[in-house]
């Protein structure tokens, strides 16, 4: 095993284990309710179009949505019993539109590229009629070190596909915690996410920044374990799907 392969698989371990746990740890009681994590107004201030969400809307055709992304939207962290976002952001979205059927499917995986989601599209997203993808990546392009050229060359053709099947689509960033951001360097991908949304003038999520936010201002501490951390992380993801279903709901009204 050479040098650099080594250094790979501990970057990746350690990231990995900070990645799953962050989102994890709620400072207040698991109680809380997703109002006290909303996030504040600027931070999700961009304007959001989805012109195919608003015109099913419109239509009273049932709503089908896809989440593709990496261990956070599979929502590993919160166990087997536990809701991962999508399946959070199906209520939320059924409430904001009572007379729509809303359907959230997540077609989420473990260490995928955003190249090897992008060969997943026709088979798992496109194949299911969605009206929206959010489409969760950047993680491990950073944790592999892929060239930030061919991340960009591979979130472009996503969009493409997307756009050629008049499918709207939400960016979603990687999630922040300190201990992951200390062993890699996200900036990059977090600023080729930046870049690619504005010249498609697509909405990117900035869940990088919620965290961070989240962090700073003590609503959740990402850093310390606790007994119940599988109940914790539900909450972040509850936390998640309440921040995206308020974006969402913008388009729809």
């Amino acid at each position: 095993m050479t040098a650099v392969t080594l250094l790979r698989r501990m970057v990746w371990g350690a990231a990995a284990m900070a990645i799953a746990s962050a989102g994890l740890w709620v400072a207040q009681a698991q109680t809380a309710d997703p109002g006290d994590c909303m996030a504040p107004a600027e931070l999700l201030a961009a304007d959001v179009t989805l012109p195919a969400l608003s015109a099913a809307l419109q239509r009273g055709d049932p709503i089908r949505v896809v989440a593709i992304g990496g261990r956070s939207t599979l929502g590993t962290a919160a166990g087997a019993g536990g809701k991962p976002y999508p399946q959070q952001l199906q209520l939320d979205l059924a409430a904001l539109f009572p007379n729509a059927s809303v359907t959230v499917l997540n077609k989420s995986g473990t260490g995928q590229t955003a190249a090897d989601m992008v060969a997943r599209f026709d088979r798992d997203v496109l194949a299911e009629k969605p009206v929206l993808v959010l489409w969760e990546t950047g993680t491990v392009d950073a944790v592999q070190r892929i060239y930030s050229d061919d991340f960009v060359d591979a979130l472009q053709t996503g969009i493409d596909k997307l756009h050629d099947a008049h499918v709207d689509l939400i960016l979603i960033d990687p999630q922040f915690s300190r201990s992951t951001s200390a062993l890699v360097d996200f900036e990059p991908y977090l600023e080729a996410l930046r870049r690619i949304a504005e010249i498609n003038d697509i909405y990117l999520f900035p869940r990088y920044e919620v965290m961070q936010y989240w962090a700073q201002n003590g609503v959740f501490d990402f850093e310390n374990a606790g007994k119940e951390r599988a109940k914790f992380a539900a909450q972040v993801y509850r936390c998640i799907a309440a921040n995206l279903a308020q974006v969402i709901s913008r388009t729809g009204h």
